[in-house]
């Protein structure tokens, strides 16, 4: 317990340091986020080698159009145009998955579920991530930018760990037990309540984001704080799939990249569409 709380709270330093660096950088100009970026590529690969390394050998995804592929689509976003490159990028490598394996094909029933494994790779540590700097790179008001990020990672993260703390005290009530069976109804309720408090904090102290005040800000951390419930029972599948406890060992008591950022990739999409196409979002100058 105690290396956990002592990890996470580095991790949490790590995260507001590179918030500030990457809000106080520019270039002639533009916010490029040079933390996010290369964050964003080694989560990239790192997250690919993993999710190779838990795919049992038949299904294994096509290692280097996964890794390569997720780091390119990421690196996309950097780039004028970056929607259009985005998709270039997705729809190059997942016509490469099946040229790949029309190329290695030898029996049946293996070279299809590569080119499934490696387009599900691709959309899951290429554009899902991509909305983290979607909401970065797109505001030109560096505050705001940031406030969104924050939002988009702090929010999940916290009902992560609300969850996590009221399930060990409390938890009584198996909420997932096929996919998870430590997850409680209790943890979950913890959790929730965690994400609408973080949210509600951000909104009222580092900037208003929320045209509708506090009570919108507590729609928004109860939406997605159980999006990021989600992204973890994504992430628990994909590893009951596969036959694996763990996603790595980067980290003790966190396992690998994925079990880290399993919740943000989940919510990070609807955070986007929450405050950018939302009729309730606050629409930048």
């Amino acid at each position: 317990m105690l290396t956990r709380i002592i990890i996470g709270t580095v991790l949490i330093a790590a995260t507001v340091g590179m918030f500030v660096v990457d809000q106080s950088y520019s270039f002639h100009g533009w916010y490029a986020a040079p933390c996010l970026l290369a964050l964003s590529m080694i989560l990239a690969c790192v997250g690919s080698l993993e999710l190779i390394r838990m795919i049992p050998v038949t299904r294994k995804p096509f290692a280097f159009l996964t890794v390569i592929g997720s780091m390119t689509i990421i690196a996309s976003h950097w780039l004028l145009n970056y929607r259009e490159a985005v998709m270039y990028a997705f729809t190059f490598f997942s016509l490469g998955a099946f040229v790949v394996g029309l190329a290695s094909f030898r029996t049946p029933g293996e070279t299809v579920h590569q080119i499934a494994f490696t387009i599900l790779a691709l959309v899951y540590l290429g554009l899902l991530p991509g909305y983290f700097v979607d909401l970065r790179l797109t505001e030109r008001n560096p505050t705001l930018g940031t406030a969104y990020l924050a939002l988009a990672v702090f929010v999940p993260k916290g009902c992560d760990i609300g969850a996590y703390f009221t399930g060990k005290a409390i938890g009584r009530t198996p909420f997932a037990p096929v996919l998870s069976p430590k997850k409680t109804w209790e943890g979950i309720i913890g959790g929730l309540i965690t994400a609408a408090i973080i949210a509600v904090c951000i909104h009222a102290y580092l900037t208003p984001v929320f045209p509708r005040g506090l009570h919108q800000a507590i729609a928004f951390g109860l939406v997605i704080g159980f999006l990021g419930i989600l992204g973890d029972l994504v992430e628990s599948m994909i590893k009951r799939e596969a036959g694996a406890k763990d996603a790595g060992k980067v980290l003790p008591e966190f396992g690998g990249v994925l079990d880290i950022v399993d919740s943000i990739l989940f919510a990070a999409p609807v955070v986007y569409w929450w405050l950018r196409a939302s009729p309730w979002a606050l629409r930048p100058e």
